[in-house]
């Protein structure tokens, strides 16, 4: 009956992944309104890790775990996070679909791990059911905490990295710090050449030393997460770089490139959801549209889905009985899709419609950013490395006559204060909404 399509791309800073026999043990954490004042809680640095995988009671291999985001809050006696358990299943490709929560409720920390799912990979063969695993949290004080995931940390937005996570990243030694050497050119990759990983922003640190004359020099990779291209390209990139001449030892500066996106698998006609007894109209106009919204941790890793919605419709328009019929690769698009049609109203009539079905697509829109063109960035003095996000500002669009809604970027600015590097491959939102003939 009709198609919602959600086009959204991605932008840092702008608005629109058999059970254990012996469960692992409850970890006491917690988010505080203000941070303890001392004893044995304090800032946690957590990381996760899938475990007990296994698909009708046998045990599956991974080609590609499940990579989440590390995160960190306060500590607290009384208050629980715990492992966090998953039913899927896998098709001929490797690919996890029909990916669901068991047990819900919110666990600190733990917002990445669907879509961390669903950009893994098995091995691609015959399809899979009845499967899960188990995501088991591992906090540890942030100076116990592995370096190059408390790196990765301060890679991605949303982040906020207190200065014993600064301190962890700067190498000992340095003087590149403190100030900061004054930059006086910023070379960058050619970022669009750069191949993306589906489903995974790719980053590389690069380290090096400069010269008396401002020059780079023993240039070498700190760290990153395998994209050999972006390390090539970056490590190039610093090399071109020049600063005010002086010599420094243990400078670092980092690159980044969003995730390539990962497309919906294939989405069902709604013919087959429609039943016999349906009222609805093949053609029903929109009074208020849907409010169209991408599921925020599914846009970072650019992972595409879609919905096939139910509902029924009182005669002054207003939308009811919004359910789920059928949603991939995830629960939450069927979630969020039932939000942004719970709160829409169709055009009234004498008797409302029953039997309604809708499918909303979300896919990931074009690149904002021409080709070739620098990244909004800045060199604050501290970190060395750190730049600033962008904010997109738009502007909301109705063309009535094809009933279409359309959010259009209209210029990027920086925004200060935001965590570093993000604006290495801007992606500005652009949301649609069609309805179909």
């Amino acid at each position: 009956m009709r198609l919602l399509r959600s086009v959204l791309s991605i932008l840092p800073a702008a608005t629109l992944s058999a059970a254990a026999q012996v469960p692992p043990p409850i970890i006491n954490f917690q988010f505080p309104h203000a941070a303890p004042s001392g004893g044995p809680s304090g800032l946690m640095f957590i990381t996760w890790t899938a475990q007990d995988v296994r698909c009708a009671g046998i045990p599956v291999v991974f080609t590609r775990p499940p990579a989440a985001m590390p995160a960190s809050g306060w500590s607290t006696p009384g208050n629980g996070m715990k492992p966090i358990t998953y039913s899927f299943t896998i098709d001929e490709t490797g690919r996890p679909l029909d990916i669901k929560r068991i047990a819900k409720g919110y666990v600190v920390a733990s917002e990445d791990l669907t879509p961390a799912l669903a950009v893994s990979q098995f091995a691609p063969g015959a399809a899979h059911a009845e499967c899960s695993l188990t995501f088991v949290p591992a906090p540890q004080p942030v100076a116990a905490a592995p370096m190059a995931s408390v790196m990765t940390y301060t890679m991605f937005p949303g982040q906020r990295p207190t200065a014993e996570m600064w301190a962890r990243v700067k190498p000992v030694g340095s003087t590149c710090y403190d100030p900061a050497p004054q930059v006086r050119n910023r070379a960058f990759p050619d970022f669009d050449a750069i191949p993306k990983q589906r489903g995974r922003p790719s980053w590389s640190m690069i380290g090096f030393d400069i010269d008396d004359a401002g020059k780079p020099i023993h240039l070498k990779l700190v760290a990153g997460n395998g994209n050999a291209a972006l390390v090539a390209a970056s490590m190039a990139a610093v090399g071109d770089s020049r600063f005010a001449p002086g010599a420094r030892v243990g400078c670092q500066y980092p690159y980044r490139v969003g995730a390539g996106t990962m497309p919906a698998p294939p989405m069902p006609e709604e013919a087959s959801f429609r039943t016999a007894g349906a009222t609805c109209p093949a053609k029903a106009e929109w009074a208020v549209g849907p409010v169209l919204t991408y599921p925020e941790m599914f846009r970072r890793r650019a992972v595409e889905g879609w919905a096939v919605i139910g509902y029924d419709v009182a005669p002054w328009g207003q939308t009811g009985n919004v359910h789920v019929l059928a949603a991939q690769p995830a629960e939450e698009f069927g979630a969020q899709a039932v939000q942004l049609l719970a709160i829409a109203k169709r055009v009234p009539s004498a008797t409302g419609y029953t039997g309604c079905v809708d499918r909303v697509k979300f896919r990931m829109g074009p690149t904002a950013r021409a080709p070739g063109a620098p990244p909004v960035l800045f060199d604050p003095p501290q970190p060395a490395y750190q730049a600033t996000a962008g904010l997109c500002l738009v502007r909301l669009r109705n063309d009535f006559a094809g009933s279409i809604w359309s959010l259009r970027a209209l210029s990027v600015r920086p925004h200060k204060g935001e965590p570093p590097w993000l604006s290495n491959s801007h992606r500005c939102p652009t949301l649609t909404m069609r309805s179909s003939r």
